[in-house]
Formats: C-alpha cells, sequence, structure tokens
C-alpha cells in the first residue's frame, strides 16, 4: 500500500503519445490541369487554422461576380477525393498525348457518324446512340464512359454548381474539336 508521502512525491510518466499527424499536400497544379482552377490555402488561412477557425473564403467580394471565374481552395475538400480525381485524370487524359488521342479519337467518331448520317453536324443524342450501337465505335464509347466517371468524380467534390460548369469546360475544351464543338461534347455525355 502507497502511503500519503509516497504519493505527494510521486511524478507522472512521461506520456507515450506522439504527434502522427502527416499533412498531404494537394497537387494544385494537376487540378489546374484537370481544369479545376484551384489554389492552396492562403496566409492568413493557415494562421486562422493554427487559431482554431478553418474557414476559407474562396466566394467573389461582388454578388455580382457570382458567375465570373472561380478559384477552388483545395484544401477545403478531403484529400482522399482529391487524389481520386487526380487520378483518374491523370489515368485517363492527363498526359498530353492522351488528350491528344482522345480528341483525335471522339473528331475521327464524329466524322463517320455524319458521314454515315449524312449530316453537317453532330446530334449529341443521335452520336451517343450511334457509338453504343456500333461495335466499331466501342472504344471510342470507353472513352466517352471514362469521361462521365471523371466529371462524376469531380462534381464528387462538392464544387458549386457554377465551378463545376467552368471546370467541366475546360476539361472539355482540351478534348473538343471542329467536328465535335464542346457543347456538343457536354451534351453527349449522361450526367454531366
Amino acid at each position: 500500500m502507497v502511503d500519503a508521502a509516497e504519493l505527494a512525491g510521486a511524478t507522472a510518466p512521461a506520456p507515450r503519445l506522439f504527434d502522427v499527424v502527416q499533412p498531404a499536400a494537394y497537387d494544385v497544379a494537376m487540378l489546374n490541369q484537370l481544369g479545376i482552377a484551384s489554389r492552396g490555402v492562403s496566409s492568413e488561412e493557415a494562421r486562422a487554422a493554427f487559431a482554431g477557425r478553418y474557414l476559407y473564403n474562396d466566394m467573389p467580394g461582388e454578388l455580382d461576380r457570382y458567375n465570373a471565374e472561380r478559384t477552388f481552395a483545395a484544401t477545403r475538400v478531403d484529400i482522399n477525393a482529391v487524389l481520386r480525381v487526380t487520378n483518374a485524370y491523370v489515368g485517363g487524359l492527363g498526359v498530353p498525348q492522351q488528350a491528344a488521342a482522345a480528341s483525335q479519337a471522339l473528331s475521327q467518331a464524329a466524322d463517320r457518324y455524319m458521314t454515315l448520317s449524312q449530316a453537317s453536324s453532330v446530334d449529341p443524342a443521335a452520336f451517343r446512340q450511334y457509338l453504343e450501337s456500333n461495335p466499331q465505335e466501342q472504344e471510342t464509347l470507353a472513352q466517352i464512359q471514362r469521361l462521365e466517371a471523371l466529371l462524376a468524380d469531380m462534381r464528387s467534390l462538392g464544387l458549386p454548381a457554377v465551378e463545376y460548369r467552368q471546370a467541366r469546360a475546360r476539361l472539355l475544351s482540351s478534348i473538343a474539336s471542329d467536328k465535335l464543338p464542346m457543347e456538343v461534347l457536354a451534351r453527349t455525355l449522361k450526367g454531366s
């Protein structure tokens, strides 16, 4: 049994806890390449986070500029969601040769569609039906489906509608062509 004198002189053992939190870096350059105009944390936001406030201010300063080009504070979203989107992008379009190949394949498919349907432009719904029903267009359809999945992942980041539309437009314009303009490509995709 321990008496009061021994207890009074006792010292607590050193804590065995170690800080194992490793901050993850957001690849802002990759998000920008993907079409999501992004930025890291500002010095003011970083200081506020140390004080216990974790508030991002990436909204335009004036109401009439709500639809203007927006910059997304990348760190306002879970790092795993950002990594999933950037990895999907790198796997499908992240290298310039991949984007050029996707653009060329989509343009050639649009050209074949216009030749077969004797059309002067692409009707998005009819073009989608052509891709789905024509066995020789399965790779082009797979590219369309990868774009749809990538856009669904982008949407899962929780971007406000205006930021999502801007990011989608930047992404699709990188693979659009004269035969398949960005607006037509966007309407060809399901759920975009």
